[in-house]
């Protein structure tokens, strides 16, 4: 289970980044389109960060009861 949740950090990190990528390629071209990439890839980047500090409690909770 440990490792479905280091594998999900780095989903969600890589989607930050291409979510990223997406906003600097059409950054000259302002729409609707932009902003949700720009909500899309603030929203994995805190995903991926939420997600790292809860598996990080998890271990150590885990370490401490054994």
């Amino acid at each position: 289970m440990r490792q479905f949740f280091r594998i999900s950090e780095f989903i969600y990190l890589a989607c930050g980044f291409l979510f990223t990528y997406r906003v600097l390629i059409n950054i000259n071209e302002v729409n609707n389109q932009l902003y949700i990439y720009i909500l899309f890839a603030a929203l994995s980047f805190g995903m991926y960060f939420f997600r790292r500090r809860f598996r990080k409690k998890i271990e150590d909770r885990n370490q401490g009861g054994s």
